[in-house]
């Protein structure tokens, strides 16, 4: 059995993904696996601070085993994260790029970002990669999982 790790984006990488974990479970079940194996690692990264992406029957990534990663910060607004990112691209020399996909009005932006972007992909890319060391680190701990010999197949 080969090992993987699937990732999806955003309220529709994680539907998409909640889908895809329950279709290979329902097709597990026949040969008697009534668990997906631990050597197939599912995260789901997306803004809000909890899922909630909620697929009628099957339910989250998380409800299903798999992994929540979630980028909101704790408080402030989109405005005040938007100056942090800026300062440190510009520090590092990269903010030429962000300029030409990030929301260049960030007052105008006035979703709460605990709730999620908006709908707003551009608000989602910053928001996430201001977290992205954490993203970085949860992902590096679904690929150990992935390493480990005994997780290769979980029978129940």
């Amino acid at each position: 059995m080969y090992k993987f790790l699937v990732v999806g984006c955003g309220g529709s990488g994680g539907e998409t993904l909640a889908r895809m974990m329950d279709q290979l479970r329902s097709e597990l079940m026949p040969h008697g696996i009534s668990k997906l194996p631990e050597g197939w690692q599912f995260v789901h990264v997306d803004v809000p601070t909890v899922p909630d992406t909620d697929v009628k029957g099957v339910g989250n990534v998380r409800d299903q085993g798999g992994t929540y990663i979630g980028t909101a910060p704790s408080s402030g607004s989109y405005s005040v994260l938007d100056s942090a990112v800026s300062q440190k691209l510009q520090q590092s020399g990269d903010l030429d790029q962000f300029v030409t996909w990030a929301p260049r009005k960030p007052a105008a932006v006035t979703t709460p970002l605990k709730n999620g972007a908006g709908q707003m992909r551009g608000v989602g890319r910053v928001i996430t990669l201001n977290r992205a060391p954490d993203v970085f680190q949860g992902l590096q701990l679904s690929l150990i999982h992935i390493s480990e010999p005994t997780r290769l197949l979980s029978i129940s």
